[in-house]
């Protein structure tokens, strides 16, 4: 926010000043980008100047040149060059996250998150430097010798203006220390002070050990081991300070001082002039915050083992010790020792972590309502963070993939999260987890995950023109040898202006192929509509039937025609006018229609919610459908039981897989099924069927609590016959499908 106002929608993920002589663009001005894909300038009051607009990815990164042009660096792997607004240049060569630095000397230097970097001059790449760092590049800044760069392996290093590499830092690189390997190597963070006018005249005639050997050019770095760390020109680290939290940014003032971004959401400012420090108070309390961090690094804190608050009684060895004692209905304490008070001062309870859960003793934290063993912070970008909770049996890949999917967070950072989550968790109790989960898994159950849509697209076209012109001729016939009569026969009959539609929307149905981007016109919705309307009850009806079927293939055909309530109620009167026993073809093929008409419908933006919503067009038509064909489970044949058993099918994965909690149609779709396979005593449907239907019954239960209860409470007798029935079968997909009922639904 800039006083109070929205800065970007979403996350901000970089804030830049801009130095004067950019074009266009006023003196005390910064810039800032975000997850919005633009960048935007403002004053230092906070007031809007203008927008830069053109990247398809979040923005990362701004920079200006030395000729008055400004730079942005984007998630789309781009950098942009700006004049006055409009863009004048586009560099592309990266593939992720991209950083970018204008240098004096009048080149354009981009790094990626693949850790590569390239020269630009004069708009044309002049070098590539494809491992310019073990990790991904997190920030370029201008240096006296070309420019610094670190990255995620922990390094800070020195490059000419031609990207010759004259002096590599292991800045936050691990130093086998105790402790020193409990945090990521990540160096985030860094920026040059290339001059000495923080000291007073008293400062430069002696020496302190904080001070740069040369006296002319310092670099401080911040790092995920919650440290900023202060260089001579040299690489020599002269000075580590401990922060609370992992440094995200540091930043060098004009008078020699710099600031840190610590992730405790605090930014500090520290001086080598004595002149501008902090007051005695404000500096211990940031000691004391240091122990206490370094307390809080102890792993598992057992508070048995401290000592009682007796052990305050004794001074402590220095001032500034520390000690962690059991206070009584509180645990672990910490205390520092205050030489100057000759007493203790307490610093806060300890944190340690809990080798069977998180901190504090095994209680778990909740995030979005889910208790965790484990939850930490991950930044989203350099100021934005977001909780990650995680269980000690978890595995780090697929901690890292939910989090990254749900968060929308770039490749890179997978690998990060990964690093970070690796020695948090336990390897053995991942091993019993997925041991546990072996037993108790569900192999066939649910439909939607084991399969798709079951879609019926093969079709005769040829067959289905000559019936469909051989009654139109009889239709054609019929009017010309009665001319008085006043029925509907010619009115319902294709004329021969109606042939061509005809013909186009047989070749449409025909092309199963490109189903997904055909076109069904107004005309040819005309011609279907016409055919509808032509006479129940007759064998002419079946390949008006059989063509509708295919149109449902057709993703434009189920928006225009299977959408249209007119022809929907025409397919259903059409079929429930035949006896299912003398004609099951009627039944079946109407039945497949309106399977295929729910496997490829697009859905709607209500059903990809959560909760999701049911359009109640699609589901007044789906549970007309069952109520109206429900009697093909009682067919002396199969073909109308089959079909009907794959529509309850694609119905039941429609509802799974949007997550539907609650809907009438499960009942009625169990019982009717459970029926079907109860009637099929004489096992008249092949093994397939059955299997499907068993599968679609179970799959009920696996989509909320409500629909597994009403599962047992209404038709587990049903289901313990037919797993007893099945349970034996010689194919292992039925044997594994009644197992799943077992573990669901029965035991």
């Amino acid at each position: 926010e800039v006083f109070g106002e929205k800065m970007h929608r979403g996350l901000l993920f970089c804030v830049e000043h801009v130095p004067q002589g950019v074009d266009g663009v006023p003196a005390n001005t910064f810039a800032s980008g975000g997850n919005d894909n633009v960048a935007r300038l403002w004053t230092a009051s906070g007031s809007f100047i203008r927008e830069l607009r053109g990247h398809s990815n979040c923005v990362n990164s701004v920079s200006a040149t030395s000729d008055g042009a400004l730079l942005t660096g984007s998630w789309d792997g781009k950098c942009r060059v700006w004049r006055k607004g409009q863009l004048v240049m586009d560099m592309g060569g990266h593939q992720h996250a991209t950083e970018v630095l204008g240098l004096a000397s009048g080149e354009i230097v981009t790094a990626s998150a693949n850790a590569s970097i390239i020269i630009f001059r004069d708009g044309k790449a002049v070098k590539r430097v494809a491992k310019a760092h073990g990790g991904p590049i997190r920030k370029l800044v201008r240096h006296p010798l070309g420019f610094a760069s670190c990255a995620n392996d922990g390094c800070i290093n020195i490059w000419s203006n031609t990207a010759d590499l004259l002096l590599s830092i292991p800045a936050h690189v691990h130093d086998g220390s105790a402790g020193s390997g409990d945090r990521e190597e990540f160096c985030y963070t860094l920026c040059v002070i290339e001059n000495d006018d923080s000291k007073t005249e008293s400062d430069s005639a002696s020496s302190s050990s904080s001070s740069s050997p040369s006296g002319d050019v310092l670099v401080v770095s911040g790092g995920e081991d919650c440290t900023a760390r202060v260089f001579a020109a040299d690489g020599t680290l002269l000075q580590t300070i401990q922060h609370p939290g992992p440094v995200r940014g540091v930043q060098a003032l004009p008078n020699g001082d710099f600031v840190t971004a610590c992730a405790d959401c605090v930014a500090r400012v520290f001086s080598r002039n004595p002149e501008r420090h902090a007051d005695e108070k404000t500096i211990r309390e940031f000691d004391n915050l240091q122990r206490l961090v370094e307390a809080s690094n102890m792993q598992s804190i057992d508070p048995s083992t401290l000592p009682g608050p007796e052990a305050l009684e004794s001074p402590g060895a220095k001032n500034g010790a520390v000690t962690v004692i059991n206070v009584p209905g509180r645990g672990g304490v910490v205390y520092s020792w205050n030489a100057d008070e000759n007493k203790w001062d307490e610093v806060g309870e300890a944190l340690g972590m809990n080798p069977n859960g998180g901190a504090g003793g095994g209680k778990k934290e909740v995030v979005d309502g889910v208790p965790y063993d484990v939850v930490t912070d991950v930044y989203v970008s350099e100021t934005a963070k977001v909780k990650l909770g995680f269980n000690r049996d978890e595995d780090p890949d697929e901690v890292a993939t939910r989090f990254c999917r749900r968060h929308g967070l770039p490749p890179y950072m997978h690998e990060q999260i990964v690093a970070h989550v690796r020695p948090l968790v336990s390897q053995s109790a991942i091993q019993a987890r997925k041991q546990r989960e072996a037993n108790n898994q569900l192999h066939q159950v649910p439909l939607w995950k084991t399969g798709s849509y079951e879609v019926y697209a093969k079709v005769n076209i040829a067959a289905i023109r000559k019936r469909i012109l051989a009654y139109n001729d009889e239709l054609l016939q019929q009017a010309d040898d009665n001319k008085q009569d006043e029925t509907n026969n010619a009115s319902s009959s294709l004329a021969v202006t109606d042939m061509e539609t005809l013909d186009q929307l047989l070749r449409n149905a025909g092309d199963t192929v490109n189903y997904h981007v055909s076109s069904f016109s107004d005309a040819e919705l005309g011609v279907m509509l016409q055919l509808l309307a032509w006479p129940s009850g007759g064998k002419h009806i079946i390949p008006v039937l059989d063509l509708f079927r295919a149109l449902m293939c057709h993703q434009s055909a189920v928006k225009k025609l299977g959408a249209n309530r007119e022809a929907q109620l025409a397919l259903l009167q059409h079929a429930s006018e035949f006896d299912v026993n003398e004609t099951p073809a009627a039944w079946a093929l109407a039945l497949k229609a309106v399977s295929n008409y729910v496997a490829r419908r697009i859905k709607s933006s209500g059903e990809r919610r959560t909760p999701p919503v049911v359009p109640q067009d699609v589901y007044e038509f789906v549970s007309q459908t069952a109520d109206v064909l429900g009697g093909a489970v009682s067919a002396q044949s199969a073909s109308a039981g089959t079909a009907f058993v794959m529509f309850c099918y694609n119905v039941v994965c429609w509802h799974g897989r949007m997550g539907v909690a609650q809907s009438d149609l499960y009942a009625v779709i169990a019982s009717a099924l459970l029926e079907l396979l109860k009637a099929d005593a004489h096992d008249k449907f092949k093994p397939k069927t059955v299997f499907h239907a068993m599968l679609t019954v179970a799959s009920i239960a696996v989509v909320s609590p409500s629909a597994k209860e009403l599962l047992k409470a209404n038709f587990a007798d049903a289901l313990r016959t037919l797993v007893t029935k099945y349970g034996s079968s010689p194919t292992v997909a039925m044997q594994q499908l009644c197992q799943d009922i077992r573990k669901l639904i029965l035991l």
